[in-house]
């Protein structure tokens, strides 16, 4: 039996409906407000769940084209990648320099988007459902501070 809990949300994923039962049957006693069950679901936290006899699968499509379709990247054509970032990653010695407030300011109007912003998006992404791109982001988060146009570029890759 698997449980999650945050905040006043907990799902529960168990080898039987009747052993989810159970325990919200358990929970219910302890409880002054009535749980709301929703049953089976296909959505939690922004991810999508899949459930079938042998397995749960968790991915964040959903999640993702939300987030494409909020930075205007949805209908971008893109080819797809083997790696989040290139091999060669010259963008990983390549700081923003010493720039002024207003120069980042400029600079993220020009690229048009936060580059914190989509750090962040992309961390909820790795950690829930998607490993593989950590690597990439801890390299990226490291110009947090001073981040080029190599950098925002890059980020636009991972996704």
């Amino acid at each position: 039996m698997f449980q999650h809990c945050q905040v006043d949300n907990f799902p529960v994923s168990a080898p039987t409906k009747e052993l989810c039962d159970s325990l919200f049957q358990h929970i219910q006693q302890h409880l002054t407000q009535p749980l709301k069950l929703p049953g089976v679901l296909d959505m939690y936290n922004s991810l999508n769940i899949t459930q079938r006899d042998r397995y749960i699968k968790i991915s964040c499509k959903t999640y993702l084209k939300k987030i494409l379709k909020t930075h205007g990247w949805l209908l971008d054509a893109h080819s797809p990648v083997k790696t989040p970032m290139q091999e060669d990653a010259a963008h990983a010695r390549r700081g923003g320099g010493h720039l002024t407030d207003t120069e980042k300011s400029l600079l993220q109007q020009t690229m048009g988007f936060s580059f914190h912003q989509t750090i962040g998006e992309l961390l909820f992404t790795a950690v829930t459902c998607c490993l593989d791109i950590l690597y990439a982001i801890i390299c990226l988060s490291n110009f947090g501070t001073n981040p080029a146009e190599i950098h925002y570029i890059v980020i636009k890759r991972v996704f």
